[in-house]
């Protein structure tokens, strides 16, 4: 007890209250206010919900509002995220103004502003995030033995109070991969898809590697390797290729800067490297798609996926085609799904999701004022991060921030889902923070 007390009296209760928060937040238990159908279908890109780890956040960000000595403080070095993040956040205000889906797009701006509530509290100096670190990267233990557990029983049954649809690898609306002609359920964890649960695993695995450098002792160190193996296991069991793509590359890029003599030469050719890498991953997805299509099996669900994935660029300009308006300040956050519906009605309506490209997808959701704001809260982080290379806890932020980078292009759940929100807010806050002085 007295080493718990202890414990506690180190850090302050936003630090406290961020660490259980990023430790709850893989459970999805959410009320849905209401669906909207697309394509004939209830389609949970048509869900305004409001999630109970949200309830939770916002409880404690008023309570650190509400007292003076409580309330946040920033460094200098946060000025400019922060007032670039404001400016996203009034992008997408904007863009709520002129959507014809005013349920749909002020739930998802609520998300976007719990995400910006992340991302500011996080910035706070009254907030340790090595606390943070360790609460996201444990928080993922019991997810990752659900996922095994899925894995092995080829699905798993649903919860209500833990946020767990029913899954079911002969389910044809469940990611499965094939191995033989088999069907075999991928990992879901507590998420609703297994490439958001992987996007968390990567993050997860750098989250216990940044912690355990700084860690002596012998059993706290062999505990820390044990959840690392267990979250990268998961992580190849989730059969997602981007998130797995962005962990190899952030740290081969930390080891091309660690190991580079020239360190102002190795923050030059960091962004070229990383862009060649993705360009060439584009490139084999959609131009060598059996080259890759090995790793998941193979068949036609690989095929299949590739030529969804080049029918929504096809698709793209017609969702676009809307005026110079929206193409100033979008059509709404959320609403691309069920524009994409009403622009090429009669399709499946599993068919119908967001396309798989951020930029594109923020393009459309909050147009090009809010991209303009998107990539100056992005740059205005990555030159902070830069600034401060070789510094170790620096680098293993670049690395997460390369994984949330490889994701970008390849899906859409960063922007489009709670959960991707958050992350993505952790992510760019630690960024920011670690290697601070």
């Amino acid at each position: 007890m007295r080493f718990l007390k202890e414990l506690f009296a180190r850090y302050s209760w936003q630090t406290w209250w961020l660490t259980a928060f990023f430790f709850l937040v893989p459970w999805q238990t959410h009320y849905l206010f209401t669906s909207t159908m697309i394509g004939a279908i209830a389609s949970p890109f048509g869900d305004a919900s409001l999630y109970v780890t949200e309830v939770f956040l916002w409880v404690g960000v008023l309570a650190s509002l509400m007292r003076k000595q409580d309330r946040p403080e920033f460094a200098s070095s946060s000025k400019k995220p922060l007032l670039f993040a404001a400016l996203v956040f009034v992008a997408a205000t904007l863009s709520l103004m002129v959507s014809t889906k005013l349920a749909l797009s002020a739930a998802m701006l609520f998300h976007l502003a719990s995400a910006l509530a992340v991302f500011v509290m996080l910035l706070s100096k009254r907030v340790e995030w090595r606390p943070v670190l360790a609460g996201f990267g444990f928080g993922l233990i019991v997810p990752a033995l659900l996922g095994v557990w899925q894995v092995i029983a080829n699905g798993s049954p649903a919860s209500t109070i833990f946020g767990l649809a029913a899954r079911d690898a002969n389910n044809l609306g469940d990611a499965v991969i094939l191995k033989n002609g088999v069907r075999e359920l991928r990992a879901y964890g507590s998420f609703s898809h297994p490439n958001i649960f992987a996007g968390y695993l990567a993050v997860g695995v750098l989250c216990l590697r940044t912690l355990l450098i700084r860690i002596q002792q012998g059993n706290y160190r062999r505990i820390l390797l044990a959840c690392m193996l267990v979250l990268t296991v998961l992580l190849v069991f989730t059969g997602s290729r981007s998130a797995m793509l962005g962990l190899l590359l952030g740290i081969g890029l930390v080891a091309f800067v660690t190991y580079y003599k020239n360190t102002v030469r190795a923050r030059v050719l960091v962004v070229p490297i990383a862009l060649v890498v993705i360009g060439s991953a584009l490139f084999l997805t959609f131009m060598m798609p059996n080259l890759l299509a090995s790793i998941r099996g193979g068949g036609a669900l690989e095929d299949n996926s590739v030529s969804e994935r080049v029918a929504q660029y096809v698709d793209y300009p017609t969702v676009m085609t809307r005026g110079v308006g929206e193409l100033l300040v979008g059509s709404g956050l959320g609403t691309y799904t069920t524009y994409l519906s009403e622009a090429a009605p009669g399709r499946d309506g599993w068919s119908y999701q967001p396309i798989h490209s951020i930029p594109l997808l923020v393009l459309s959701e909050i147009g090009l004022l809010g991209l303009i704001a998107v990539l100056l809260w992005a740059s205005s982080i990555d030159k902070i991060n830069f600034a401060r290379f070789p510094n170790y806890d620096a680098l293993m932020a670049f690395a997460m921030g390369n994984v949330v980078l490889v994701i970008l292009f390849f899906d859409h759940y960063i922007w489009s889902s709670y959960s991707g929100l958050i992350l993505i807010a952790l992510v760019m806050a630690l960024t920011v923070r670690m290697g601070e002085k």
